[in-house]
C-alpha cells in the first residue's frame, strides 16, 4: 500500500475540512475536534422531540461518522426504533398527544426526506434501548397496543434498525456486516471527536413554528383533515384564481386599466 493510501486510512481531517473551515467545529492543539458551542436546536428540523434518547449521540454518529466519513457506526448497528406513519394530519396530532403521555424517548414530525416521502407524509418514532433487540420488540408491542387504541386496529407499527438514510446507502439492514477494518478507524474517531449531546427538547417557540410547518405540509399534500386547522388559504399566501371565461364579469364592470408612460 502506498503512503498516500496508508495515511488515508487514518486521516480524520480531510473529510471534515469544510466544517473546520466554516468554524462549526474546531481542531484543538491536543488533536481533539470539538464543537465550540453546545448543540443548539435546529430551526429547520421538522420533528418535535417529546423526550430525547439520552443513550444516543445521533449528531455525532449520523451527521459526522455517516455523512462526513461514510461509515455506519457500530452504535447504529445496535439502534432500534419503533415506527408508525400517521396517515393524516389528524393522526399526527393524535399520536403526538399520545407520545406526551408515554415516558419513552420519541418524536413526531413530517417526512421531508426525498428517499422516505413515498412511505408517507408523516412519521412517529419511539427509541428502544440501545443494543437491546428483545427489549425493543417488547417496546414495539407496547407502542402498537397504544397506537391502535388511538387510531384503529389497522395501524401498521414496525420495528426498524438505524436510520433510513443508512439503509438507502448500505442496503437492507439484515444484510449488514460490521467491517473489521472499520473498528480501529472508529476507535480513532471516538478518541478524536468530542461533541456534546443536546439532551433537551425543543423550546416552546420552536415547537410553535414546527407545528405550523406540519399544517402547511398537510395543505401542500392535499390532506383533507388539514382544513380543520386553518381558516383561509390566504394564510398561506394563496387566493382563489378568478375565472373570466364565463362572462360573469362584463367589461364595464372591470376596473379601468392605467398604463405607465415613458
Amino acid at each position: 500500500m502506498g503512503l498516500y493510501e496508508e495515511l488515508g486510512e487514518v486521516d480524520v481531517i480531510s473529510p471534515v475540512a469544510e466544517m473546520l473551515l466554516t468554524g462549526s467545529v474546531k481542531l484543538f492543539p491536543d488533536g481533539k475536534i470539538r464543537s465550540i458551542y453546545p448543540l443548539l436546536p435546529n430551526v429547520e428540523d421538522p420533528w418535535i422531540n417529546v423526550k430525547v434518547a439520552e443513550d444516543r449521540s445521533c449528531f455525532l454518529w449520523h451527521m459526522i461518522y455517516f455523512a462526513q466519513y461514510g461509515i455506519i457506526s457500530r452504535n447504529c448497528f445496535n439502534c432500534w426504533k419503533v415506527v408508525f406513519r400517521p396517515r393524516t394530519l389528524d393522526e399526527l396530532f393524535q399520536i403526538h398527544k399520545l407520545q406526551k403521555k408515554m415516558d419513552i424517548p420519541c418524536k413526531t414530525g413530517i417526512e421531508r426526506r426525498a428517499g422516505s416521502m413515498h412511505k408517507g407524509a408523516y412519521a412517529a418514532f419511539w427509541y428502544g434501548p440501545l443494543g437491546d433487540l428483545e427489549g425493543s420488540r417488547k417496546l414495539r408491542d407496547k407502542v402498537a397496543l397504544a397506537v391502535r387504541g388511538e387510531v384503529g386496529i389497522d395501524a401498521k407499527i414496525i420495528l426498524k434498525r438505524a436510520c433510513t438514510e443508512m439503509e438507502d446507502s448500505a442496503g437492507p439492514s439484515e444484510q449488514w456486516k460490521y467491517p473489521e477494518g472499520q473498528r480501529m478507524f472508529e476507535d480513532l474517531l471516538d478518541t478524536t471527536w468530542e461533541v456534546p449531546s443536546s439532551g433537551i427538547t425543543e423550546p416552546r417557540a420552536l415547537r410553535v413554528a414546527t407545528t405550523r410547518k406540519w399544517i402547511g405540509w398537510a395543505v401542500r399534500n392535499r390532506d383533507q383533515t388539514a382544513k380543520k386547522y386553518y381558516d383561509s388559504m390566504e394564510s398561506f399566501g394563496v387566493v382563489p384564481t378568478t375565472d373570466y371565461s364565463d362572462g360573469k364579469f362584463p367589461d364595464e364592470d372591470l376596473p379601468e386599466m392605467h398604463y405607465a408612460t415613458a
